[in-house]
């Protein structure tokens, strides 16, 4: 097993285990952000404000369906966790068999609803009509990639669930370099515009998806012969009722974030581009906090296999100090610097770019003080799922939404542009809120 990377977390210090295997998600966040970034750098300058405001009118209708994909693969690792911590291997074989048979479907008909739906989504939203254009070519290209994404998703999914989460971090590693590469040959060699951008980040995600794919068929205890991809129906169930609420729960918080872009879409392109800047940097502000609520997912499903509820206790403690730590850290470096960050994503010819600059750093300033919600948000729900208690996950999503929800409208009809910065604050506060209380009462009734 240690040359296979994969790791047995139901033993050892909580501390040691958890830092070491968030290292690597920590690392892989920050790649994929990484590129992100390098997306909207490439296009904000190479290709013009215009474009860069183009993908962030995109950003929240294209993570519904990512974050959907995202949800499927950690919700059917949960199984995986379960059987991999009780040492039921057979059942564990089976179920990373169905996950992957799961995933090829679900992610075929994500991509073909996807490209059906691009043009129209954004209409609903009232896309500015300067950006219109490049938004639906960026998003459709995209949404017909979301196949490769699901793969992905699955492929790493189950290698963490098995305690491995250096194997995804070498895998973003080289998609990574492959992204900012090919956008550099296809944004500013080839002109290929922002279809470029979103070309090179699916032909870089196929490479990882292929990297991991290929280490899993090499996991001895993953072995399979023909009948072994025989449906099991019983397991086929266990995770479609693991997958479909994990899915749904993501996709609710995006459709928040959409009714987020509808109200800042009414405020005009200066607002959008300036949340577009903004947010490109919102996965490097959260990317320890899923590093430790990912570690604590699989901790968390790994000892509850194993039934052992004092391990997940300090485990808890453990996440919610280094979050604490980090959220503190992080937010003070974008505090100090965010305004010499920003200016990377803005193009300085552009006559608008004063005024785009203030509006992202405002958001920025905003978020960074705020962000041990965020932290302890993302811990608490990946404990909870971790638990199997993926409908109370769920509810927390609904909460985010009616919040974001209810602080759009207001902005749009009585608030003003000035509530735009708070949106996002309420919804991470009152889901925090709700996930925490919820922790403790499942804590207090667990049997195992």
């Amino acid at each position: 097993m240690k040359k296979e990377r994969i790791h047995d977390m139901t033993t050892g210090d909580p501390k040691k285990l958890i830092f070491k295997f968030m290292l690597p998600l920590m690392g892989g966040n920050f790649l994929q952000q990484l590129y992100t970034v390098a997306d909207a750098m490439i296009v904000g300058k190479g290709v013009g404000v215009t474009a860069l405001a183009a993908i962030g009118a995109t950003d929240w209708i294209y993570w519904f369906m990512m974050w959907a994909a995202f949800g499927f693969g950690q919700g059917f690792s949960v199984l995986i966790t379960f059987y991999f911590g009780a040492k039921e291997y057979d059942q564990l074989k089976k179920s990373v068999n169905m996950s992957i048979i799961l995933s090829i479907a679900t992610g075929a008909v994500l991509a073909l609803i996807g490209i059906c739906a691009a043009g129209p989504i954004l209409s609903l939203l009232n896309t500015p009509d300067n950006i219109f254009g490049y938004a639906k070519t960026y998003v459709t290209i995209m949404y017909a990639g979301i196949f490769v994404v699901m793969m992905y998703n699955i492929a790493a999914c189950i290698l963490r669930a098995l305690g491995d989460s250096s194997t995804p971090f070498i895998a973003l590693l080289i998609s990574s370099l492959s992204n900012i590469g090919l956008d550099l040959l296809f944004i500013l060699a080839f002109k290929w515009g922002i279809g470029g951008a979103a070309v090179a980040t699916i032909v870089a995600q196929t490479v990882s998806c292929i990297y991991c794919f290929n280490k899993i068929r090499k996991i001895s205890i993953l072995k399979s012969e023909k009948e072994d991809w025989k449906l099991d129906k019983p397991i086929l169930r266990q995770l479609w009722r693991k997958g479909l609420p994990s899915a749904f729960q993501y996709a609710i918080i995006a459709i928040g974030g959409i009714v987020v872009q509808y109200a800042l879409n009414t405020l005009g392109f200066i607002y959008v581009a300036g949340f577009t800047a903004t947010n490109k940097l919102y996965g490097v502000l959260e990317a320890i906090s899923l590093a430790v609520g990912n570690a604590m997912m699989v901790y968390t499903g790994q000892n509850y296999g194993a039934g052992s509820k004092e391990r997940i206790k300090k485990g808890t403690r453990v996440a919610l100090i280094l979050g604490a730590v980090a959220s503190v850290s992080i937010g003070v470096i974008m505090i100090l610097f965010g305004k010499n960050i920003l200016l990377l994503f803005i193009s300085a010819e552009a006559e608008v770019a004063g005024q785009v600059l203030d509006i992202a750093y405002k958001y920025l300033f905003i978020m960074s003080i705020m962000l041990f919600a965020l932290y302890a948000l993302n811990t608490y729900r990946n404990i909870l799922m971790g638990l199997g208690k993926v409908w109370i996950a769920v509810t927390a999503g609904v909460v985010e939404l009616i919040l974001r929800a209810v602080m759009a409208v207001l902005v749009v009809t009585i608030i003003g542009a000035a509530g735009i910065y708070f949106v996002e604050i309420a919804a991470w506060l009152g889901a925090a809120v709700l996930l925490f209380a919820a922790y403790c009462v499942v804590m207090r009734k667990l049997e195992i």
